[in-house]
């Protein structure tokens, strides 16, 4: 977002992410996007504060509508985007089923990483 205060506003404009441009290449495309310090520092403290988020109300396993109710989330597709999918990439949480990722009992718990951090935050 280009005006983060106001979502609604008829000036407002959003931008991919550097993990929404990851997403958005086709497999098999390696070109790779050029990214500023800024622009870099600005995604991973982003990243950082939604993977947080997730690892202080994950306790053991979790499913996804659990976690997404416990931080008060309601639209589906944009929770696993932007909260599941960098806290696995990130190698915070895991998945009970890596083999399966829509398993209908698909349960996500942390890692060892994730516990260590959860314990300093």
């Amino acid at each position: 977002m280009t005006l983060p205060g106001k979502p609604q506003s008829k000036n407002q404009k959003y931008r991919l992410t550097e993990l929404g441009k990851a997403m958005k290449r086709k497999p098999g495309n390696e070109k790779i996007f050029p990214v500023t310090a800024k622009a870099s520092m600005e995604v991973n403290t982003e990243v950082a504060m939604v993977v947080k988020k997730v690892i202080l109300v994950l306790t053991g396993e979790m499913k996804r509508a659990e976690l997404q109710k416990d931080l008060q989330l309601k639209n589906d597709e944009n929770f696993r985007i932007q909260y599941i999918l960098p806290a696995l990439v990130s190698g915070m949480i895991e998945m009970k089923y890596p083999e399966s990722p829509k398993h209908p009992e698909q349960k996500y718990s942390l890692t060892e990483l994730g516990k260590r951090l959860k314990k300093i935050l």
